[in-house]
């Protein structure tokens, strides 16, 4: 369902979709949340979907693949699970404690690097991955991967195979072909600062800040004066995380393509029927 509203002078996008700062009035996100919808938000400028101008990054764990691809590799070298999803474990009020990449990264301290080539040959793409970047490629739209999780040959690997410009990804450290279990350089233990590095990418690709698109869960871990500069500052935040969503052309529908655009996409000759039998998702369907 696509709605415009109207909204009062000087009305920022991030009140609307968080609600305001300085009260607990709830905004469109939590309000959809409620009622299991997902909400993405932009001003109206009469472009109803992305166009060439534009820049979509997309996340690499449960985006584009449908796992956490840190947990596969832990998974592979024979490691206990470390996601609280895959163990069962659970912090206060019930609620999964995160596991942190550096965590991740430490569990794999000795192992050979050659266990990623394997993770490569059985890795899992989302339902509709393929769908969705080659649409945003026939629109004439720049992709890129932005992955804190250091496994740039995966990344490369999921850049190569779906058609993406590049990737943005922290490098980890190898001793001997072996993973020493720190992140590579200087920069080691500098958590990755999504604005700025949008905004870097914006002006290496000269894109509009208002044009680079995220999907994923771009605002996740961010403070909430900075999920609002954000939202502010760039073009529709999407999101999706495949735990929770089966198929990733839900995103198309979030950027205004209409059920009909992506029925006609998956029936082109140069999609090779990725998703769960050609079906788009039954909420999208109705919209």
């Amino acid at each position: 369902v696509q709605i415009r509203i109207r909204c009062p002078v000087g009305l920022r996008l991030a009140c609307l979709v968080m609600g305001p700062a300085t009260c607990d009035v709830e905004g469109l996100q939590k309000v959809c949340w409620a009622h299991g919808a997902e909400v993405t938000a932009r001003w109206w400028d009469a472009m109803n979907r992305p166009n060439g101008k534009s820049l979509v990054i997309f996340g690499l764990s449960q985006v584009l693949c449908c796992e956490d691809v840190m947990d596969l590799v832990v998974k592979e070298a024979g490691l206990p699970a470390a996601s609280p999803t895959a163990n069962g474990a659970s912090g206060a009020n019930g609620a999964s404690p995160e596991v942190s990449a550096e965590d991740k990264l430490a569990m794999l301290k000795g192992k050979s690097t050659s266990l990623l080539r394997k993770v490569i040959q059985n890795l899992p793409f989302t339902p509709g991955a393929k769908v969705v970047c080659a649409a945003m490629k026939r629109l004439g739209c720049r992709l890129a991967i932005l992955t804190n999780s250091g496994m740039r040959e995966i990344a490369e690997h999921v850049k190569s195979t779906l058609g993406f410009d590049y990737v943005i990804c922290r490098d980890v450290e190898v001793e001997d072909g072996c993973f020493t279990g720190r992140y590579l350089g200087e920069l080691a233990e500098v958590k990755f600062r999504k604005i700025d590095l949008l905004k870097l990418m914006a002006e290496r690709e000269g894109v509009a800040c208002r044009n680079v698109i995220t999907v994923g869960e771009p605002l996740k871990g961010l403070k909430a004066a900075n999920a609002r500069l954000m939202l502010e500052t760039f073009g529709p935040t999407v999101y999706f995380n495949a735990s929770k969503l089966s198929d990733l052309t839900i995103v198309l529908y979030l950027l205004g393509f209409s059920g009909s655009d992506v029925r006609g996409l998956r029936k082109r000759r140069w999609f090779d029927g990725d998703g769960p039998g050609g079906a788009a998702p039954a909420a999208a369907e109705n919209s």
